[in-house]
């Protein structure tokens, strides 16, 4: 998890000086804590949000690969 905040950051730091880098924090502490309590008061619904979310940034992070590839092609 630690090399997923650190790569978060690294892009974030590169690609808006730093400026997002509050909002990246602010969305990852949030996202701990509504887990930390769905995983408290209703396991399988924490269970069934963590695997949607991971499926929504593999697919983010694919798609954001595929237009990267576009572009360094044209």
């Amino acid at each position: 998890m630690k090399t997923t905040t650190a790569g978060a950051r690294a892009v974030s730091t590169a690609t808006t000086a730093g400026v997002a880098n509050p909002v990246i924090g602010l969305a990852e502490t949030s996202t701990a804590i509504g887990l930390s309590a769905l995983a408290i008061f209703a396991p399988v619904l924490a269970g069934v949000v963590a695997i949607v979310g991971i499926v929504v940034f593999i697919w983010l992070v694919v798609k954001l690969k595929n237009r990267h590839k576009a572009s360094e092609s044209a």
